[in-house]
């Protein structure tokens, strides 16, 4: 049992720092799958209405006062640059202590969201790393002179087909993405710089994806350890004991879009 303090307001500090933690919570959130939409529309569907459940619940986490700590359980290829944006702002916004949990992947956009939490766990088998970008453009020309297929189309601008399948790029096309490529990945590397402690770090920056344990030798993670551990954490940090769960009230919730 706990020595309990002798003066007036020495107890009263004592009470209210047991209350905290008899009552605050570790928040549990789950950032899976690709990250933004699809090209199928119910996918797609699910996959924004997923993303915007994510932001919903960080943003609970960052307000409530009962929430002492968060876990982002990621599993996750990362996906569109601008979502994986949104979540990064969104985890930087988060002024507790957070700990990413990776589970059997969390590579690219999805590593890019972990690096903003103050503590970074991986399993021994998980992915992880795959720093940088991607710029992919579909090209169907060859496949429709095949088929016997003509495009024809008539653009308003000398830039208003950049990303159509229908046609091979240009050099010049191709250069923009390259820039746009560029300053993409230039966002996201010094963001890793600045909140890792690199080794390797000319190897590790250039898109290269580890298993677990080779991950924390070069610095992407601090340790490994799955959920019992990211709790445990949590609770010696900030003493709250109780755990509130968001992935199930995803799960719920996503069901419910799904069949009404």
């Amino acid at each position: 049992m706990p020595q309990l303090p002798e003066g007036d307001s020495d107890c009263g500090k004592f009470f209210e720092k047991r209350m905290k933690m008899a009552f605050g919570r570790i928040a549990i959130i789950p950032i899976e799958g690709p990250i933004g939409g699809m090209y199928f529309p119910l996918l797609e569907e699910i996959r924004k209405r997923r993303l915007s459940m994510i932001e919903k619940y960080l943003e609970q986490a960052k307000r409530s006062r009962r929430i002492k700590a968060v876990i982002l359980k990621i599993n996750s290829p990362g996906g569109k640059v601008y979502p994986c944006k949104r979540l990064v702002e969104r985890v930087k916004e988060i002024k507790k202590f957070t700990v990413a949990q990776i589970e059997e992947i969390g590579t690219s956009g999805a590593y890019w969201i972990a690096s903003w939490c103050d503590v970074i766990l991986a399993d021994d088998f998980s992915l992880v790393g795959g720093i940088g970008a991607t710029s992919i453009k579909l090209d169907l020309s060859g496949l429709m002179r095949k088929l016997g297929i003509n495009f024809d189309s008539i653009s308003s601008g000398k830039y208003k087909e950049l990303g159509s399948p229908f046609r091979k790029s240009t050099e010049e096309e191709r250069k923009i993405r390259e820039e746009e490529l560029r300053l993409v990945t230039q966002v996201f590397v010094q963001d890793i710089k600045t909140r890792r402690k690199l080794k390797k770090e000319d190897e590790v920056l250039q898109g290269r994806v580890y298993r677990g344990r080779e991950a924390k030798d070069v610095g992407l993670i601090d340790d490994l350890g799955g959920e019992r551990k990211a709790i445990e954490l949590c609770r010696q940090r900030t003493g709250a004991k109780r755990i509130l769960n968001f992935k199930e009230k995803m799960e719920r919730g996503l069901l419910s879009r799904l069949f009404r």
